[in-house]
């Protein structure tokens, strides 16, 4: 019995879990194309519900985000096929009630399953609704993520054994990188000062580009307003403003040489290849810091990483890495 047969069986959950840059949309294709059912899409992220629309209108009747308004909702619940893509906020009380009264017709599925659970517990209640809402109606589910965590993995088994007949858990790589940073590089005990000093050096030697995650919105603005009068190419992004950032990145004529952002990029979004990997802050949360890692190497170019947490380092291994980054401070400055 391969993938799609299993989710064509009525009353089914499937948790998928696969490193960053692994393939999960290309699988997504794949399983479409097959799939005896209408697919329900749902992201956190608009930006990454637009880059899969885009991408899926080319094997499937798309609707919803991203498409024309003839492709509504309406269109969508009378056909016997399609793809609906749509954000958590989007999961109407109307959707609901045509999937609930038709559950052998359609798969949900969830995608960055981590972040409806961390976030809807949190600022974006509507996201753990949605979740709750599809699990306690037994409608198949798959749920892809790349960091699932054991609180994670304990509130899903619960549901599954309370709403469905049957459950799988596929784990390609949970909290793993598929391309770790050739070399990491921690700054935890220089402090920030060293690791902007890298950056700097950095950024007058690479032809690529380098993304600087920091703690806060004003940082961003912070680093752009210095980029911008010393006439660095540099674009930022914040929260709330992906969509924005992804039309100038795409408008651009090549990619810039540094991004700045919150966390707000650190899930999803097509970005150019990443030669280097800052972090300004201690993220305190190996499941984010591991998606905002991910953002280099996703076509599998070569990268290092510059962190302010020591990821995973042994004793010894973080002393190395503290004291080699201390002895390129002072060599760069000779």
């Amino acid at each position: 019995m391969n993938f799609s047969q299993v989710l064509d069986i009525d009353s089914t959950f499937m948790l998928f879990i696969a490193p960053p840059a692994w393939g999960k949309t290309r699988m997504l294709r794949d399983l479409i194309n097959k799939l005896d059912r209408k697919v329900v899409y749902v992201s956190p992220l608009k930006a990454l519900a637009l880059e899969f629309s885009a991408s899926i209108r080319k094997i499937a009747d798309t609707y919803g985000i991203g498409c024309s308004e003839d492709a509504s909702l309406d269109r969508f619940m009378k056909e016997k096929r399609g793809v609906l893509v749509i954000t958590p906020e989007l999961l109407s009380v109307k959707l609901m009630s045509a999937i609930e009264n038709d559950k052998e017709s359609y798969l949900v599925v969830m995608d960055e399953l981590h972040l409806f659970y961390h976030w809807g517990s949190s600022f974006r209640p509507v996201m753990w609704e949605a979740l709750i809402g599809i699990m306690s109606e037994g409608i198949n589910l798959l749920a892809l993520s790349a960091t699932v965590s054991d609180d994670i993995l304990d509130f899903l088994k619960h549901g599954v054994i309370l709403n469905y007949q049957h459950g799988f858990v596929v784990d390609l790589g949970n909290r793993q990188l598929l391309f770790p940073p050739k070399e990491i590089f921690f700054y935890g005990h220089l402090g920030a000062k060293f690791l902007n000093r890298r950056f700097f050096f950095k950024l007058k030697k690479t032809t690529n580009t380098l993304i600087y995650f920091v703690h806060y919105r004003r940082d961003v603005e912070h680093w752009l307003d210095f980029c911008s009068r010393r006439k660095i190419d540099a674009i930022g992004c914040v929260g709330g403003e992906v969509d924005k950032f992804v039309s100038a990145l795409s408008s651009r004529s090549r990619p810039p040489s540094c991004i700045f952002s919150t966390t707000a990029l650190s899930h999803g979004v097509n970005l150019p290849p990443i030669e280097g990997v800052f972090i300004g802050y201690k993220v305190n949360d190996e499941d984010q810091l591991i998606q905002m890692i991910g953002r280099g190497g996703r076509k599998g170019e070569s990268y290092n990483a510059y962190l302010m947490d020591s990821f995973k380092m042994g004793l010894w291994k973080k002393i190395r890495s503290t004291i080699s980054a201390a002895l390129f401070d002072i060599v760069s400055k000779i």
